[in-house]
């Protein structure tokens, strides 16, 4: 079975065969952080067991998949994306911030519903207070109880 340190290994000496820049917006950093918690995982469940190996596979050839045009990146994309996926959905992990942007857009949704409301409600010719005020606090609150869920994520160890 593949370990941690074997993929942070080749993850770093195959570091200088592709770009800085094509290395931080693949975001291959990620994929020690993937590994570290599928190997956590592993001894519970069969898929990050095999999960470790497609790393490990991916920490390898990156630097191909990434010069062999959009069909590796997109083969490098699309599996550290089904990894990550898993990790959510039968083990709770979550991206660092997602609960704050979820909570913000429901809050926005929600703010921006209130704020229409209240505009046409005000009949005093304040629609504009009435829908700033009535936007602004459902955005508000979304964005902290996100943000307080992130907090609790992050706490419990479940962000990757």
């Amino acid at each position: 079975m593949t370990s941690v340190d074997t993929i942070s290994r080749n993850l770093e000496d195959n570091r200088t065969k592709v770009y800085k820049k094509d290395y931080s917006f693949f975001n291959l950093g990620s994929v020690l952080a993937l590994a570290k918690v599928s190997d956590a995982e592993s001894c519970q469940c069969k898929r990050c067991q095999a999960n470790m190996e497609r790393l490990a596979q991916f920490s390898e050839t990156y630097p191909d998949l990434i010069a062999m045009g959009e069909a590796g990146k997109r083969n490098l994309e699309d599996g550290l994306d089904d990894i990550f996926q898993h990790l959510a959905k039968e083990h709770g992990y979550s991206r660092k911030g997602w609960y704050k942007s979820l909570y913000g857009a429901i809050g926005l949704g929600v703010g921006l519903l209130a704020g229409i409301l209240a505009a046409l409600l005000a009949s005093d010719g304040n629609g504009r207070v009435a829908f700033a005020v009535a936007a602004t606090i459902p955005l508000v609150a979304g964005y902290a109880w996100g943000g307080r869920k992130d907090f609790l994520a992050e706490k419990a160890g479940k962000i990757v």
